[in-house]
């Protein structure tokens, strides 16, 4: 019956459960008769009455005084609320001792489902697990209160001791009226549990009678190095299903540590209870649901991390439909929390997370009465605390609306931890209905922007200028310190949901275009829409065929067609209001943007060829594009000039939008040097209708070889006679009259009678200028520096002045004819020469 119900709900229920249709209510608990208190208010739990949702009860590390000092009376206070956490004040009733330097160890409390009888008020039972702070050790504490909203003090039903730690609590009355309690706690800490067994649940079959009868049963089955991890965390179901999750085998060193889970199908019923559920790796009772993890450790935003981070919770619907939460190292001095389910009561997990989030820790989850998974964690973004909730989205309830709800961000910096944990090794969070109800430690800093809009402080406080105060006159000032914050997430019923708002596709001028509208009904009632009205004429609701006003029932949407008519170009934007019987959102707003376009071209690709040789031409592709949302129409695509033609040319033709067509054009250098050359593409875009992009390419430089004749001049011509000169140069030219080259010489100067030759080797660097490029015949001139080797000799430095005729005879060759002056700077007396040559010029 249980798996028929949760396939009968469909997958718009659980859209109840998205960011966009939440109520949020967000409450320091710190009553106003308490605005002077500084106290760290860390480790926070909630409860709430099941039969009553406005009866709640939350606890913390609260003093009974104002800033931490020891206690100065016997009893510890937790808050309560009669109005569903709208205010909160402070019930002194937990057990405590003058002069305690804090007014309990852990903390956590419990509603049952049975009302009481308590004379004063109307109120079920309350249970709680506490580090008691009345007794020398802090033994763990078994606590009961028949009405938490009076100042009688709770009782205690059981006391364990012995390096015990972190009770947590869970409480159900069975449909036979019992009120079953558990409290999964740390037995044995720092290694001195039997078989170091730590992990433990104290529970009684029936806590609010009289004297109840409370056992302790080690939930461990495995031995471990050390001790189970810090956290015991029991969940029961009104079937009698009972789930707890630990760590398995913590200690400092340990390389196994593994997320365990223990059922019982008979409310812990017998002499060995926890058994039900068996891992097939060694067929011992707990089922390892994970791999191995890395243990959390160190400090992250002034919070130390442990293995205190476990939270279980299951579906109120159906047991067998159960979620776990945990958190493990995320590197030095981070944790990362995790999530994964079974739907087969424990037997199989989901082999991997269906949420994780970094940088966080205190997960805590909870499950409505619709079936939707809510967790809440707080993780360190940037410095800052940001406490997050979020909820499933999908039938299956796997998919998370992350980030989802961000409830407060805070400095993790400020203000300065005085004890640790610094705002706690968890938080809280239960369901109310289709609610859910949390509790949270963070800076009490006062800046609405730092915190869900709906925050309401019962302290006194200054928003405006980020102050708190004692009282009312708002004269003495008082330092942010950590309190603890309600929160509640509701889901109205009926609850109007639109999925977003509506974001027309461009539409040319002149046309319509039409989007679905969906409205859906995300409550449990029939939700009605009356005429849906636009603030712009240029945007509208076609009336349906039904007419108005529309009935849609829960778990449905009706699409609504919406239509933009395009009467101008540019962006829009309108407002489309949907009245309807939603008792939050009456008028619901969605917000349309739409653009009436025109076409717009783009050409794309880069111009530049490059150097390109002479013995192939180049080719580029460039494209014609349309970003705009209308047709675009290319009349024509030209060029002006010889050395670049178009050899792939669609044109005219019509590119659509978001398209492009390719368009080739081909280099061919016939001259040296830079050449350029203007595309030109002429179109329908109203805005450029012509499209002037500019073609360049060089041509490639050249290799040459020179030979001739040397002949010296002046001081030289005493000792030498003219000779053979051979030169190679390389010419690079980057404008159609400028070039540079580089040439390397060797030259012979013969003898005058009776004295011997000289060789010469020469390198020089030369800027040349052509006076007639594109000629047949193109006269040069030349000048630059070189240096001289004269053998017999030594180097010289010196400069050179020539001119020359280049005759191309085609694209790749050309011939040469120089004349150069050569004039050595750094010899007494200055030796002169000069070349007579002719060459050959090669293009590559």
């Amino acid at each position: 019956m249980n798996k028929l119900l949760l396939r009968s709900v469909s997958a718009l229920v659980f859209l109840a459960a998205t960011t966009a249709s939440a109520q949020v209510r967000l409450v320091n608990m710190v009553p106003n008769s308490r605005s002077g208190e500084t106290n760290q208010d860390a480790e926070p739990t909630i409860t709430v009455d099941p039969l009553d949702f406005n009866r709640m009860a939350g606890s913390a590390f609260t003093w009974d005084n104002l800033d931490a000092s020891p206690m100065v009376t016997a009893t510890a206070p937790i808050f309560v609320s009669t109005d569903r956490g709208n205010t909160w004040v402070l019930a002194f009733i937990v057990p405590s001792k003058v002069g305690a330097t804090f007014p309990t160890g852990d903390i956590n409390i419990a509603f049952g489902g049975t009302l009481s009888g308590a004379p004063t008020h109307t109120t079920s039972w309350l249970y709680g697990g506490t580090l008691s702070s009345a007794t020398a050790g802090r033994p763990m504490t078994v606590l009961r209160a028949q009405d938490p909203f009076d100042p009688a003090v709770m009782t205690t039903l059981d006391t364990r001791s012995g390096n015990v730690d972190q009770p947590h609590a869970a409480a159900r009355t069975a449909a036979t009226g019992e009120d079953k309690l558990y409290i999964g706690f740390n037995s044995g800490f720092s290694c001195i549990a039997p078989s170091r067994r730590s992990a433990t649940v104290d529970l009684s079959q029936d806590a609010k009678i009289t004297a109840p009868t409370l056992s302790t049963t080690v939930i461990e089955s495995r031995n471990n190095a050390c001790q189970n991890g810090f956290a015991q965390v029991p969940a029961a179901h009104l079937d009698g299903t009972v789930y707890a999750a630990f760590i398995h085998d913590w200690c400092g060193s340990c390389n196994t540590p593994r997320m365990v889970v223990v059922r019982d199908d008979n409310w812990g019923i017998g002499a060995t209870p926890f058994q039900a559920l068996t891992d097939p790796s060694d067929n011992l009772p707990g089922r390892f649901i994970a791999p191995a993890m890395t243990l959390a450790s160190g400090v992250m935003g002034q919070n130390r991390l442990g293995a205190s981070n476990v939270s279980i919770a299951v579906d109120p619907r159906t047991s067998d439909r159960v979620y776990v939460a945990w958190g493990d190292s995320g590197g030095a001095n981070s944790e990362t929390i995790h999530v994964r389910r079974s739907t087969n009561r424990g037997v199989d997990w989901s082999p991997s997370d269906i949420l994780t989030a970094t940088n966080a820790m205190n997960p805590q989850i909870a499950i409505n009465d619709l079936g939707t998974v809510g967790v809440l964690y707080q993780q360190v973004v940037s410095g800052r605390w940001e406490t997050h909730f979020v909820r499933t989205t999908d039938a299956d309830a796997t998919t998370f609306d992350t980030p989802g709800l961000s409830l407060a961000t805070q400095d993790a910096t400020t203000p300065a931890a005085t004890f640790s944990p610094y705002i706690g090794d968890y938080a809280s969070l239960v369901s109310a209905g289709h609610n859910f109800v949390g509790m949270f430690s963070a800076s009490n800093f006062p800046d609405k922007a730092n915190f869900v809009a709906s925050v309401q402080y019962q302290r006194e406080v200054d928003w405006v200028n980020h102050k708190l105060f004692t009282d009312a006159s708002h004269t003495t000032e008082v330092a942010p310190s950590i309190d603890p914050f309600f929160f509640e997430v509701s889901i109205p019923v009926p609850q109007i949901q639109v999925p977003g708002d509506i974001t027309f596709d461009r539409t040319c001028i002149g046309a319509k275009s039409t989007k679905t509208l969906n409205v859906c009904n995300t409550g449990k009632d029939d939700l009605i829409v009356n005429a849906i009205t636009s603030s712009s004429p240029s945007v509208t609701v076609t009336t349906p065929s039904s007419s108005y006003p529309v009935t849609i029932s829960h778990d449905f949407c009706f699409p609504f067609q919406a239509k933009f008519d395009a009467a101008a170009a540019g962006s829009q934007t309108a407002t489309l209001t949907i009245p309807s019987n939603d008792p939050t959102t009456p008028n619901t707003s969605v917000a349309v943007s739409a653009s009436g376009s025109e076409p717009d071209i783009r050409i794309t690709g880069s111009p530049n060829f490059g150097t390109v040789s002479a013995w192939g031409p180049g080719e580029k592709t460039l494209k014609v594009c349309n970003t705009g949302g209308c047709d675009l129409a290319v009349t024509s695509a030209t060029l002006g000039c010889t050395d670049f033609a178009l050899v792939n040319n669609p044109f005219p033709a019509i590119v659509s939008h978001d398209f492009c067509l390719d368009l080739v054009a081909k280099f061919t250098p016939t001259r040296l040097g830079l050449r350029t050359c203007n595309l030109s593409v002429a179109s329908n875009d109203p805005d450029t209708p012509v499209v002037n992009q500019t073609l360049t390419a060089h041509t490639p430089p050249f290799w040459s070889l020179h030979a001739g004749l040397v002949a010296p001049h002046g001081a030289l011509s005493s000792t030498v006679r003219h000779g053979p000169t051979f030169n190679l140069d390389y010419v690079y030219p980057w404008r159609p009259r400028w070039a540079w080259d580089v040439r390397f010489g060797i030259s012979t100067f013969e003898g005058q009678p009776g004295q011997s030759d000289t060789k010469l080797s020469t390198l020089s660097a030369n800027v040349r200028y052509t006076q007639n490029p594109g000629a047949p015949a193109q006269v040069f001139f030349n000048a630059g520096l070189g240096m001289y080797h004269f053998d017999p000799g030594s180097v010289e430095g010196g400069i050179n002045l020539g001119v020359g005729l280049n005759i191309p005879l085609n694209p790749r060759f050309a011939l040469e004819a120089t004349y150069n002056y050569h004039t050595t700077l750094t010899t007494s007396p200055t030796l002169r020469f000069s070349q007579f040559q002719l060459g050959l010029l090669v293009s590559f």
